[in-house]
């Protein structure tokens, strides 16, 4: 098994799935990272990943041992979510915290 990061799941079985999944989500890596915002279903066609295993990769590139990646998402409209991989040294805006007495100070 290596140095190589492992996935979760309660039904994951290394070497059963590793080979199908890492590959996987090293194309939606690419994907993504050529790319703007996208759907499930423009990656899932892109990659060839069903849209529930794209998504997973998604998840699976915010946590830690798979980059510990930003991914932000957008709503289109009707139930639809655009996804956008932000570049790796993207840091999330932090919004300025309002002291609770704020009005004390007017």
């Amino acid at each position: 098994m290596g140095n190589e990061p492992h996935f979760d799941g309660d039904d994951y079985v290394h070497e059963r799935d590793f080979n199908r999944l890492m590959p996987q989500l090293q194309k939606v890596k690419q994907y993504m990272e050529e790319n703007d915002w996208v759907t499930l279903s423009e990656l899932s066609n892109a990659t060839g990943a069903p849209e529930a295993s794209a998504s997973a990769a998604l998840r699976d590139l915010r946590k830690k041992k798979f980059g510990f990646r930003t991914v932000s998402r957008r709503y289109e409209g009707n139930g639809l979510y655009a996804y956008k991989l932000e570049p790796a040294d993207y840091k999330e805006p932090v919004e300025p915290k309002i002291a609770d007495d704020w009005w004390k100070h007017i």
